[in-house]
């Protein structure tokens, strides 16, 4: 198994140094989804190691992945826009809003240019050759803990239903696949099982996935100073108060989605 494990991690890794030499040649928001994808299951496995030095890593790379947030919600902002006004809409949404994505692209692009990055990659790959027996192992009974973490924040969810709560159980979902991914072909896991929880998981990201884009995306309209400098008489003012009503409501439909999908399944089911 570690050998396997440590096999993944420099696949990850592998993604993580293709996508970012993209980024830096043509920033491309699909090359910065797919480096955040990675940077992801890099982390959800270094929670799990037992050796001392994976929580220094899973912060630094945490680091990373911080710097690149603003880029990835304005660029998911921009095409969730693009299907929700009219095409004159739209092109003057993308006027008011150009400088603020500017910015978080050079954010991104700076990250990756520092020596920073640099550094931490050459850490990083000498931790990946040292790594070895136990140290590499996932814990056994490790699926057990994860789900019963996220089955109480789903509990939770459904009680107090508030952006946050459901925010928090987002990320529980998001682990519990990315761990469970991390155990395929564990001959300590049933199979069965694993492949059960990582499509139970996958349906509702989906949907929570989505539904935080909505969140995120009402935030930037009610903080971000390229939204809240509008003249109320403006086009502009139009298209803001178009777009909030717009997302208010999918946000909601999207919430119903989840509830629904938690429904015809069993797997976070508080067992309490």
């Amino acid at each position: 198994m570690s050998t396997g494990l440590r096999d993944s991690l420099l696949e990850l890794t592998a993604n993580i140094i293709a996508h970012s030499d993209k980024l830096l040649r043509d920033y491309q928001p699909i090359d910065l989804h797919q480096f955040r994808v990675n940077v992801r299951y890099i982390r959800s496995i270094l929670k799990q190691l037992k050796r001392g030095h994976a929580r220094d890593f899973n912060k630094a790379w945490g680091g990373f992945f911080a710097a690149t947030s603003q880029a990835r919600d304005w660029d998911v902002f921009v095409q969730n826009a693009g299907e929700l006004l009219t095409p004159a809409q739209f092109s003057q949404f993308q006027s008011t809003i150009r400088p603020r994505i500017r910015i978080s692209h050079d954010e991104v692009l700076d990250a990756l240019h520092s020596h920073q990055w640099q550094r931490h990659l050459g850490d990083w790959q000498r931790f990946l050759e040292r790594l070895e027996g136990d140290q590499a192992a996932m814990p056994p009974g490790l699926i057990a803990q994860v789900l019963d973490k996220a089955r109480k924040v789903c509990a939770m969810a459904q009680l107090v239903d508030d952006d946050y709560t459901w925010h928090r159980f987002r990320i529980a979902v998001k682990n519990v696949r990315y761990v469970a991914i991390a155990c395929l072909d564990d001959p300590g896991y049933d199979q069965d099982e694993i492949i059960r929880v990582i499509e139970s998981c996958k349906v509702l990201q989906a949907h929570l996935g989505v539904w935080h884009d909505t969140v995120v995306q009402l935030e930037l309209l009610a903080e971000d100073q390229s939204f809240t400098d509008i003249d109320p008489a403006s086009d502009q003012w139009a298209i803001q108060a178009s777009l909030v009503e717009q997302l208010e409501r999918k946000k909601h439909q999207l919430l119903d989605q989840v509830r629904e999908a938690l429904a015809e399944q069993d797997l976070f089911d508080n067992a309490e």
